[in-house]
């Protein structure tokens, strides 16, 4: 399964403490799903996943430290279920040290669900979230499971480079920042995260619970103004006041969006974004990350989506992109 490695993520994980000798650990889970077979099926995503590791071992990667998910697995535990997905972001996180350098790739269907208790502050009132090949029956994963996972608990030095191929993936992590390719900072006005919670409130209503969603609304209101609109408030919230976590995403659309497969040269499928991301580290091997996002933007040239990235810090988007 292109090339993905016989060891399982959740049987033997990578420890630094035993696999090296204090060494910098890159590791890397890539996982595509073509939900074959049904209604949602999708043509790209298994071919995105060998785009990503080409991409990956080019630069530095070792092929055993690569895990990758697919429906052709070679192990059942490496099929792209709820289930192992959760366990494949564990042990790419597992005993991780500062200085160890760290790549996820998601590639398959994303989507929007109501907010869950407790997260009321999400701007528009909605959760993000990926479905897993076995969604139906064990249900999707949440922005929320995978800033936990990935952002809130990783430890203080470790660099994650995040890769979202799915609708709706621009506030997957519920990272703070996003920039423009010319390094100004993405920050909504309070005024527009009170329009979007005025119109799901009135969206809730219309159900016929008028009450609960007046006041939901409002408890809503008053987070946020209590956040306020910049981007450090919104930090001290998603990342329980943390400001040294080191994680950057880039993902294949606005949160608002869907994202598309394409057909390439060959006849073969892509998602778009991973082909136009990968073609754009092929044009501009040592791209700064506004022109790394530039670039992919101008790949995806005729589609409606614009590729988003965010971070968990202030970045200087002059700065080298670098996966190590």
């Amino acid at each position: 399964m292109n090339g993905a490695p016989a060891v399982s993520p959740a049987a033997r994980p990578l420890s630094p403490n035993t696999a090296r000798s204090r060494d910098v650990v890159r590791r890397a889970l890539l996982v595509g799903i073509e939900y074959r077979g049904t209604k949602n099926e999708l043509l790209g995503s298994a071919n995105d996943v060998r785009l990503m590791r080409e991409m990956l071992e080019s630069r530095g990667f070792a092929a055993g430290s690569i895990v990758t998910m697919t429906e052709d697995a070679p192990t059942p535990d490496l099929i792209p279920t709820r289930a192992n997905i959760l366990a494949g972001l564990a042990w790419l996180v597992r005993d991780t040290l500062p200085g160890d350098a760290l790549v996820l790739h998601f590639s398959g269907h994303g989507d929007q669900a109501e907010a869950a208790k407790g997260f009321e502050f999400e701007e528009d009132g909605l959760d993000e979230t990926i479905l897993p090949l076995d969604f139906d029956d064990a249900g999707e994963i949440t922005d929320n499971e995978l800033h936990k996972m990935l952002v809130q608990d990783l430890p203080k030095g470790v660099r994650l480079t995040a890769f979202f191929d799915c609708s709706h993936s621009g506030s997957i992590l519920d990272l703070p920042y996003s920039y423009l390719p010319d390094g100004r900072s993405k920050k909504p006005s309070t005024f527009s995260a009170l329009r979007s919670i005025a119109k799901s409130t009135a969206d809730q209503a219309k159900t016929g619970n008028f009450k609960d969603a007046v006041v939901g609304g409002f408890k809503r209101s008053l987070d946020r103004i209590k956040a306020g609109s910049k981007a450090e408030d919104s930090s001290r919230i998603y990342s329980n006041g943390r400001f040294d976590t080191d994680v950057i995403l880039l993902a294949a659309c606005k949160e608002s969006q869907m994202s598309a497969d394409m057909t390439l040269e060959d006849g073969t499928h892509s998602g778009a974004f991973t082909f136009a991301l990968t073609r754009a580290l092929q044009e501009y091997p040592k791209p700064t990350l506004g022109k790394l996002l530039q670039a992919t933007r101008d790949n995806l040239f005729g589609f409606e989506q614009i590729p988003q990235l965010c971070s968990s810090r202030a970045l200087d988007m002059n700065q080298p992109f670098e996966l190590v």
